[in-house]
């Protein structure tokens, strides 16, 4: 599938499942913008509760694009993979904020790279968070510029939603995140 075709079955698969794929989405942005504004203590939970929130929206994205049951409650599941999702969320922080600081294009490239590391340990329990990050690099090659592109295909809707006093986050963040999933299921 090219990036409209992905958009277009997201679109599709999302029609019936707005309000529960919102308010999954929403939870989690709350939570982290909770802790974000904690001196501190709710920054460094932030940080090591991460990994495992991206692993759940991963497991909840996952389960609404390949017509599983999805439920709201999925987006904690990733509490089940609490070492490896935090560890591996720590080593991309760390070597992608590394690269950037180097060279910004580096930087994204890592990024990309990296990008299917959480959706890897949410079809793959028993992975280690280097086996998952090894095999996102693999999984990425010759597929970085078609997922950056995907990223670019939101830029006007991040627009509009900043022009929406972040109301229209309410629906592009999950579209954004099921896309990409999308996307893994095609490259996987």
């Amino acid at each position: 599938m090219n990036n409209a075709e992905i958009t277009k079955s997201v679109r599709d698969v999302l029609a019936g499942s707005w309000p529960v794929v919102i308010g999954a989405y929403l939870v989690i942005a709350v939570i982290r913008m909770f802790l974000g504004n904690v001196p501190v203590l709710g920054w460094v939970t932030c940080l090591i509760l991460t990994g495992p929130f991206n692993v759940g929206l991963s497991i909840f994205s996952l389960n609404i694009i390949r017509g599983k049951k999805s439920e709201f409650k999925q987006i904690f599941d990733g509490l089940n993979f609490f070492g490896v999702a935090m560890s591996a969320y720590l080593h991309i922080f760390v070597y992608t904020i590394l690269w950037t600081i180097l060279f910004v294009v580096p930087g994204i490239i890592v990024f990309l790279s990296y990008s299917m590391t959480f959706y890897i340990i949410a079809d793959n329990p028993n992975i280690a968070q280097k086996d998952a990050r090894k095999k996102s690099i693999e999984m990425m090659k010759g597929n970085k510029w078609k997922l950056f592109c995907l990223y670019c295909r939101f830029i006007g809707w991040y627009v509009l939603s900043v022009a929406t006093l972040g109301i229209g986050f309410l629906f592009l963040s999950p579209y954004a995140g099921i896309s990409v999933a999308k996307f893994y299921d095609e490259i996987k």
